[in-house]
């Protein structure tokens, strides 16, 4: 396929499979608009975050604290936008038929949100743990990567089935 023909293919196919990968597409981005904000806060180029006024959220204090600056040396929202451009590129990368053809793109995408979707239940478990705070716009990446996890399973099980088959000895493919 030339680049041409993927650039078609990748904006006007309209299977199943391309719908779910620019769903993922999609929620990536917004990730890292949401980590972006998360990050501006973190390196002082904004000075409030944006969050309910319910009790139970304190955006500022989860990703003002110093577990927030732990890793890297690098305030955890940019490590995050970063992690979610990843994803971004994963959801784009290859044809539509992508399963049949490069079902290991497919595999490292599944892979990749699977990790998202660990990393977010992590955040959880220590805001609620530790701080007793939730960050809103966390949360809400957190439902987004979720959502991008279950919206890879089709095209995964069909990269899966894909191996299996191109695994299978000739005698065995008929």
């Amino acid at each position: 396929m030339t680049a041409d023909e993927l650039g078609f293919a990748l904006r006007g196919e309209s299977g199943h499979f391309m719908r779910a990968r620019r769903g993922i597409a999609t929620l990536s981005a917004f990730n890292i608009a949401a980590m972006g904000v998360v990050s501006l806060y973190q390196v002082g180029v904004i000075r409030r975050l944006p969050h309910p006024t319910i009790p139970g959220f304190d955006s500022e204090r989860v990703v003002g604290s110093a577990e927030a600056y732990g890793m890297l040396e690098t305030p955890d929202g940019a490590l995050a936008v970063g992690s979610y451009a990843l994803t971004l590129v994963l959801a784009a990368t290859g044809s539509p038929d992508r399963s049949i053809h490069k079902p290991w793109s497919v595999i490292a995408m599944a892979a990749k949100t699977a990790i998202d979707t660990i990393l977010v239940a992590r955040s959880v478990v220590v805001q609620t743990t530790k701080y007793r705070s939730l960050c809103a716009l966390c949360l809400l990446s957190g439902v987004a990567a979720i959502t991008a996890m279950a919206l890879s399973v089709p095209e995964t099980l069909a990269a899966l089935r894909s191996v299996r088959v191109s695994r299978m000895p000739d005698s065995c493919s008929a």
